[in-house]
């Protein structure tokens, strides 16, 4: 009896205990009213979530209707002001941007659908690219697409880098095949060939610029016989070593502006005779061929308006040339250093050409010179200023060009800090 009065009893004393209390074993002995009430419980806390839970929703269902009601103020632009934004985002045009990164057209792809949809709308963004021929053959998709989505705009392409076999250079001819038509600006650089210009097997009728730009020489006999490039508009060179190959492929007499570096002065004086139409000139004359026959013949530049050595300066380079139209002119830094007193040569030139210099720079501030020793000959008494403190000339870099599409003639030029200069008109 006893017994069975202490069984008994034991749920009722367990259950009137702290439930921290509670032994392991009087937990398992739980009748089952107590897991019924624990149940219950559990039920109307999982009530009170779902209430919350559903309260929540509500809000942020409200808070996104109101987000798709508003209306950001980019959106609201026009598409043409945007792709006129886009337009101005991108490097200069001819300047081509890189493949990726923050000045690549596919920066503007991957901001939102309404951007991307405006981006691959709008052919000016897709008008100018860069290609590395090491990785033909990975590379000739993006040609398809810059080649698709400029639509029949003049192109600008920029090749780097040397190509694997002579199999990846048919490839890429045969890949450009289409764009001969519209390329307007090429830059051959970092290793690339530059006779590419002569593997072209079809004619470039809309090229205008030309940019060669090399870290070390070519040697002439590798190329002498590849033919010459059919360019009929081509009228900007640029090259940053010049060797005796260049002067049977490219076109000089039609050319109006001309950058040669690291050019020898037998190459100089028998090429400038050429120049008849160029007028901006840049010469960056390094070396003198010892013992090799200089041939002088007389140079008649009649629309050469501005003349630039760099390098060394010869008193020879200057006494082949007539040039009526100059108007600034800048010699070298070494130019006083391996030539005695050039100032004869410069009265000569002036007296000769009859030009009216605007501007004459002479960089080599060491020697100390004053206007006045130049205005004691009388050749110098036109020409309005002279700039001899060390100073470098302001010039524009003559590939930045806005091009009239209805005519040859590129009526507009920025300048080296971006302004546009409206003073000089280039051919």
């Amino acid at each position: 009896m006893a017994l069975s009065r202490q069984v008994t009893e034991t749920p009722a004393e367990v259950g009137g205990m702290d439930p921290k209390a509670r032994a392991p074993h009087a937990m398992s002995l739980s009748s089952p009213a107590v897991d019924r009430a624990r149940i219950a419980d559990i039920d109307a806390h999982l009530q009170r979530l779902e209430r919350s839970i559903q309260s929540l929703r509500r809000e942020r269902h409200s808070i996104e209707d109101r987000l798709a009601s508003y209306k950001y103020p980019v959106l609201t632009l026009p598409n043409e002001i945007v792709s006129e934004i886009f337009v101005h985002f991108l490097p200069v045009y001819p300047r081509c941007p890189p493949p990726v990164g923050p000045e690549s057209p596919y920066l503007l792809c991957q901001i939102c659908r309404k951007w991307r949809d405006i981006a691959v709308a709008t052919p000016a963004l897709w008008k100018a690219f860069s290609l590395s021929l090491r990785r033909l053959p990975a590379e000739l998709h993006s040609v398809s697409t810059f080649m698709a989505r400029s639509r029949s705009c003049a192109v600008s392409v920029k090749l780097q880098d040397q190509a694997i076999n002579h199999a990846s250079v048919e490839e890429f001819l045969q890949a450009m095949a289409p764009l001969c038509g519209r390329l307007e600006h090429l830059e051959i650089s970092d290793g690339a060939r530059w006779t590419l210009l002569s593997d072209f097997r079809d004619p470039l009728p809309a090229l205008r610029a030309l940019t060669i730009r090399t870290h070390s020489p070519d040697y002439p006999h590798q190329y002498q016989s590849y033919p010459p490039a059919v360019a009929p508009l081509l009228r900007k060179v640029s090259i940053s070593y010049y060797n005796a190959a260049h002067t049977s492929i490219l076109p000089w007499s039609q050319l109006t502006v001309v950058d040669l570096g690291h050019i020898s002065l037998q190459e100089c004086v028998h090429l400038v005779p050429r120049l008849v139409n160029v007028v901006y000139c840049r010469l960056n004359i390094m070396y003198y061929i010892h013992g090799e026959e200089m041939r002088f013949q007389q140079a008649f530049l009649p629309h050469l308006e501005t003349l630039i050595f760099g390098g060394f300066f010869y008193k020879r380079s200057l006494a082949i040339l007539t040039v009526p139209s100059l108007q600034w002119l800048q010699l070298p830094r070494q130019s006083w250093a391996y030539e005695y007193k050039p100032i004869a040569a410069l009265a000569a030139l002036i007296s000769r050409s009859g030009c009216r210099l605007q501007e004459l720079y002479i960089p080599d501030s060491s020697l100390r010179l004053t206007e006045s020793q130049f205005r004691a000959h009388d050749a110098f008494q036109s020409v309005a200023s002279f700039i001899l403190d060390g100073g470098i000339m302001d010039t524009m870099e003559p590939f930045l060009v806005g091009v009239d599409e209805d005519s040859d003639t590129d009526t507009e030029m920025e300048g080296s800090d971006g302004e546009e200069d409206s003073d000089r008109d280039w051919l």
